[in-house]
């Protein structure tokens, strides 16, 4: 006889994925309410010790679709991760610049210092994907990463209380701490990045 869980957690991006469809449209609770299993969200927990597991995986009965690090990171670290399936998303990667710097393209960044977010979690997530983003961009415009010079962005902690905004408005509270970030220091550049 196979263990059935009274309660799966699962956890996902804020970006258009069949994860968050299936969520919105109540999916998960329709398929699962039948077998007397309750589904909840990582992020409508107050909980800290369940909301980290969305980064190190250690809630035995859930899942997630998101980015590749955290998963690689946890994997690493011991987590019995598994890989079930994979999408690709297309998604915008912008890189942001102050009024009157000069950079109009990616061949503008020479020589310019370019400021990568650094975030107080245990996992950078963010930060290796703005440092894709700007790899990407360097590569495609010929440039290589000895061109520029990467600084460290103190970026604010999230100021609301767990699980208090939606996702996608706690998506969006972060490109606005980014933009804070930029304005506060002394550099040309910086990218969110995304994969």
């Amino acid at each position: 006889m196979s263990f059935v869980p009274d309660t799966l957690w699962y956890t996902r991006t804020p970006n258009p994925t069949p994860l968050g469809l299936a969520s919105q449209l109540g999916w998960f609770h329709d398929e699962f309410r039948a077998e007397g299993i309750k589904v909840f969200t990582l992020e409508e927990t107050a909980d800290p010790v369940l909301r980290t597991s969305r980064l190190d995986h250690h809630i035995p009965n859930s899942f997630r679709q998101g980015g590749n690090v955290p998963a690689i990171w946890a994997r690493a670290k011991g987590a019995r991760s598994r890989v079930v399936g994979m999408n690709w998303l297309d998604e915008y990667q912008g890189i942001v610049t102050r009024p009157g710097g000069g950079v109009r393209t990616v061949s503008d960044l020479r020589g310019r210092r370019i400021g990568l977010p650094l975030y107080s979690s245990c996992i950078e997530s963010r930060r290796s994907e703005a440092l894709h983003g700007f790899l990407v961009a360097l590569e495609v415009a010929g440039l290589a990463p000895a061109d520029v010079e990467f600084i460290d962005v103190a970026v604010e902690p999230e100021g609301d209380k767990p699980g208090a905004l939606p996702l996608l408005q706690r998506a969006q509270l972060e490109y606005e701490r980014l933009v804070w970030a930029l304005r506060r220091t002394p550099f040309k550049v910086f990218s969110r990045g995304l994969v």
